[in-house]
């Protein structure tokens, strides 16, 4: 029978809780149907750790830098100076009804899992370039369910719903088919990562995965069926809120256009949250067509940069340079970054910002990725990096501390948890195959040619990731974790 793919995306899985729960006994079928039968590891996200930019890896091999999606919310400069006011795409937020742009914003030319496969289905996965007509599961009754999650705060009721639709959706021939779980995302973001509502989310998904196995097994596909599991991004509890937005205004004294001040009369700069936990600032430097590097905001805002660190919530301060480098400050240090060919350059300036152990000036990405991966910062080199290749991305970005985010006063209703930023909590994410994986240090852009090498399909080039099985089978090559 010809071999087939079902990837499920707990959004908002914690790779420590969803270890712990496998080591308690309490994911009896992920254990039996997918880590036993291939294998578990720790994956890295992308920066910005956001749903919507999160999933792009996933689909597309890419970062959200490479796609052009920096953000679940972005500011499009040159846009912004020459079309008119009413024009919906200068700016954007997926959060609402501009969701629906979400495939038009990606880059055009980039091919997705489902213009890949044969027959995909979707089941309220946010992006669907590539689907034929009808393989789209129920995309208005999902935003309806969402918006009602949203205002009360039930995502329980999404994810059964979710899950009754992919079942049903499992009759008939399909090389991929995609199942998102939004619960552990939503219910965490109402209560915190480990509430009991939260840890039931994760009990749900190895439900789901134990009927959808029945349903394999009833069709006899069971052995021809590589399942994965995956998630975009972490929590953390958010014990304080930081409005940069807000800030910006009232103590920087910048004009600010936000949302959801986003018909601010001639605004000095804009400003756009991701997950709460990082965001993307853009500055006017006399006219929105001419780029603002760290030396202009410096001569503008002398004491942008130290206004912000002394803030307690803001960890990261990054910007980019007149010379081409990328520069991150903190309050351990600074260091510049450069993409080369097939290489990134670190250069630490008066303490790793990072707080990095030293390491090579120049690495390749993989390597890059290996020396960072235990640390507080996984692929924290690369990732910041990778962001600023998009034309849409901001001039300043900050990443918040732990324990904090970065809007507050139009977030309703109020995030009790955030991700977004680079820190690991955010950064880290569990992933399981039912397949052997060759490779110690994944990326969440590996995943995308891996399910298509697994597929006997044709990868395309000019992507990000790279295919963890299809290197000479080995025994368990230095696994990140032990399951």
């Amino acid at each position: 029978m010809k071999r087939s793919a079902i990837l499920i995306l707990a959004d908002g899985a914690r790779y420590d809780v969803f270890e712990e729960l496998l080591h308690a006994g309490r994911l009896p079928n992920i254990r039996e149907h997918i880590v036993q039968r291939g294998d578990y590891r720790r994956m890295t996200t992308v920066f910005t750790s956001t749903t919507g930019p999160a999933y792009l890896p996933f689909f597309t091999g890419c970062f959200p830098g490479t796609a052009n999606l920096p953000g679940i919310r972005w500011f499009d400069k040159k846009a912004y100076a020459t079309k008119a006011f009413y024009n919906p795409h200068r700016f954007r937020s997926y959060c609402g009804w501009e969701g629906f742009f979400m495939n038009r914003d990606i880059r055009p030319d980039l091919k997705t899992l489902f213009d890949l496969t044969d027959g995909p289905i979707n089941v309220f996965g946010p992006i669907t370039r590539g689907l034929p007509a009808g393989r789209n599961q129920r995309p208005l009754y999902k935003a309806w369910l969402m918006a009602r999650a949203h205002g009360n705060g039930r995502y329980e009721p999404v994810d059964r719903k979710a899950l009754k639709i992919f079942l049903k959706a499992m009759h008939g021939e399909s090389e991929f088919r995609f199942l998102v779980l939004p619960g552990i995302d939503g219910i965490s973001h109402n209560t915190f990562p480990r509430h009991a509502r939260t840890i039931a989310a994760y009990e749900f998904l190895d439900r789901a995965v134990g009927e959808i196995v029945k349903k394999l097994k009833e069709s006899r596909r069971y052995d021809s069926t590589i399942i994965g599991i995956c998630s975009d991004h972490g929590l953390t509890q958010t014990l304080t809120h930081f409005d940069v937005p807000v800030f910006m205004e009232k103590t920087l004294n910048i004009p600010t256009l936000y949302y959801t001040n986003i018909f601010r009369i001639n605004p000095q700069a804009s400003a756009h949250v991701s997950g709460n936990g990082m965001i993307h600032i853009y500055f006017k430097n006399g006219n929105w067509l001419k780029p603002c590097y760290y030396e202009d905001m410096i001569q503008m805002h002398p004491n942008a940069v130290e206004e912000f660190l002394a803030k307690d919530a803001v960890d990261l301060v990054i910007s980019k340079t007149a010379g081409g480098y990328i520069r991150v400050d903190s309050a351990r240090g600074s260091a510049l970054i450069k993409e080369l060919a097939g290489a990134v350059e670190y250069r630490v300036l008066n303490g790793d910002p990072f707080g990095f152990s030293k390491l090579p000036e120049v690495m390749t990405y993989d390597l890059a990725l290996e020396k960072t991966f235990d640390t507080d910062y996984p692929d924290a080199i690369v990732q910041t990096a990778q962001i600023f290749r998009s034309e849409r991305c901001g001039d300043l970005l900050l990443s918040a501390k732990v324990g904090y985010d970065l809007r507050f006063k139009w977030e309703s209703p109020e995030h009790k948890s955030s991700h977004g930023s680079l820190h690991r909590e955010h950064m880290m994410t569990p992933f399981c195959l039912s397949h052997p994986i060759q490779k110690a240090f994944l990326r969440s852009a590996d995943v995308f040619p891996s399910i298509l090498n697994l597929l006997g399909k044709e990868i395309p080039d000019g992507i990000d990731g790279k295919s963890f099985v299809s290197m000479p089978a080995v025994s368990h090559v230095l696994p990140a974790v032990a399951i």
